[in-house]
This record gives structure tokens, sequence and C-alpha cells, in this order.
């Protein structure tokens, strides 16, 4: 049943002043990294607490920019009444609220692996950007929501797992267990092997040579003061031994290890200049002499830690 003009008026003002509200709290966040960043701000919190490494923050702010942008012409659309967000319709409202739902259950899973697996992060270590994606997310499923009431389908359950389809939960739910397996892959593989439990939770990084080219991949255990450094030179293989060799790579992480890997023995050089560069180690450098995974897996279940192996190099 289609709305009238004076319910559909209302209906969109209580949806554009909740859909601000969001619009406002990540313009917050975003003018607070860059006060961190680049007006040395003291009284927030330090900018490692910002972003998650897995972009350089100048790409960082760009993509916030586009979404401050086009959020805030959403809920400037639907205030004023007019515009391409403000035009009710269903099949759009179903699809913004299938993405949205999808990344909200992202980021719930990936909150709750963040605090169950690192006791370090416990229970508000690392959330600004998760906290800010649930902000992201939540405007999305509102602005569907939007769309489906505006146009006349309801916000009852019977409309709503209409609009989502069992079919494409069923997918959904598949899809965010895969994901958590994933993320969870690096300490099951080390509880497998006998390891101490994970502590930290893990930064990745690409350094790159004097070129520019990727050199090496670098994981750091977040929060760990002091640290040793382990160089893993492993013969070059495929996309699935790069996986694995990363899996790895996180898993030593986790036990408070800065982890680097590289593929090519020519690189062994930069890798130790690299580590003599850094200041946050206890100045030892292991070099473990492994060529694949396979080989590496044998030798810590023949009780080979490194620990054990400090003497193989030192900085």
């Amino acid at each position: 049943m289609s709305l009238s003009a004076v319910e559909l008026a209302n209906t969109r003002h209580v949806y554009a002043w909740i859909l601000f509200a969001l619009w406002l709290l990540f313009c917050l966040r975003v003018l607070g990294q860059i006060l961190v960043m680049y007006a040395g701000v003291s009284f927030l919190p330090r900018k490692e607490e910002w972003f998650s490494g897995l972009m350089p923050y100048p790409e960082l702010l760009g993509s916030q920019v586009i979404l401050v942008l086009l959020y805030g012409k959403a809920w400037f659309d639907l205030l004023a009444g007019r515009g391409w967000f403000a035009r009710p319709s269903a099949t759009f409202g179903a699809g913004l609220l299938k993405f949205g739902c999808t990344y909200l259950a992202v980021m719930i899973l990936r909150y709750v692996l963040r605090m169950g697996l690192y006791p370090r992060e416990r229970w508000v270590g690392g959330c600004i950007p998760i906290f800010f994606h649930w902000v992201l997310s939540l405007f999305i499923v509102v602005l569907g929501l939007y769309h489906l009431q505006a146009s006349g389908d309801g916000l009852g359950a019977g409309p709503l797992l209409g609009a989502l389809g069992w079919g494409w939960c069923a997918l959904v739910l598949t899809a965010v267990i895969l994901w958590g397996g994933y993320m969870a892959a690096p300490a099951v593989l080390g509880w497998r092997l006998g390891l101490r439990r994970s502590i930290f939770a893990v930064r990745a990084e690409k350094q790159a040579d004097c070129a520019g080219e990727p050199l090496m991949d670098v994981f750091r255990p977040y929060r760990a003061v002091r640290t040793s450094i382990l160089i893993f030179c492993f013969e070059p293989g495929g996309r699935w031994d790069h996986f694995q060799e990363k899996l790895v790579g996180k898993m030593w992480a986790e036990r408070g290890h800065t982890v680097v890997l590289v593929s090519e023995a020519s690189s062994l050089a930069s890798a130790l200049q690299w580590a003599e560069e850094q200041d946050c180690f206890d100045r030892e450098v292991v070099v473990w002499p492994t060529k694949s995974i396979r080989e590496l897996i044998a030798q810590i279940r023949c009780g080979k830690y490194p620990e054990q192996m400090s003497g193989l190099a030192k900085v």
C-alpha cells in the first residue's frame, strides 16, 4: 500500500535526520584523523588507532572524502524531498538492505574475532575503524529501509525477509563464516602446531624497494613494545604458496614477533638493512632457514622455535 503525500513527507524527514546523525559521526571521524595526522593533536587517540593500515592514509582520506560527499548527498536529498536518493524504489531499497546487512555482519564479526583472539585489544582496542564501519553500514541499511517503507512494502518481518531473500541470507551467512575462518586461521594453525595462544593483533604492510616495487610483506604485532624480527626467505611459488606464507607470517606476529617475508634470496640483504633501521625491536634478528611452508611446519613440529634459533643472525 503506497503512502499518502503527507505520510511520505513525514517518513522522509524522520529518515533524513537519522541519516544526518550517522553522516555527522563519520564527518567527525574524518576530521579527527586529519587533526591527529597533520595537526599533531594530542588529546585524541594516536594515529595508529585510526586506521588498520591496509591502505596508505592519503588514499584512505580520498576515499573518505568521496563517502562524505556521497552520503551527504543522500541525506540532503531526503531532507529536501527531491533528488535521486529521495525517489522511493523497492528494488533499490532491497539492494541497499542486502549490501548494508552483509557489510554490518562482517564488521560485527570482525569485532568479535578481534576481541576474542587478542587479549591485548579488549574491549576497545583498534575499534575506531570498526565502529565507523558500523556507522557506514547502518547508513546504507537505514537508507534501504526508507526506500522499502516509502515504496509501500512496509517494514515487517515478512517484507524484510522478502526483500533480502532466503537464498541471499544463506549465501551471506556462508560468506561471513568463511571470512571469519580466514581471519581466525593463523590462531588455529598456531594452536594445531602446539604454540602458545595468540596475543597481539597484527598490522600487515607492504614494504617497497628504491624502485617503488613491493619488496616484502611485513607483519607487525600491534601494541608490542619490543619484538624480535623473523625473516623468512621462501622460494618463489604460486598464489596458494604466498597465501600460506602470509598465514604463517601472521601466526608468528600474533605471538609477538615482527615478521618479514621475502620471496627471493637477493632480497635478504634489503630485509636486513630494513631491520637495522627499525627502533622498536630488541636488536635480535632471526633469519629462518627454510624454503617452503611444508619444511617450515615440519621444523616447528620438531620443536624449533625463534627463541631457540637466535644465534642464526643478529644485527
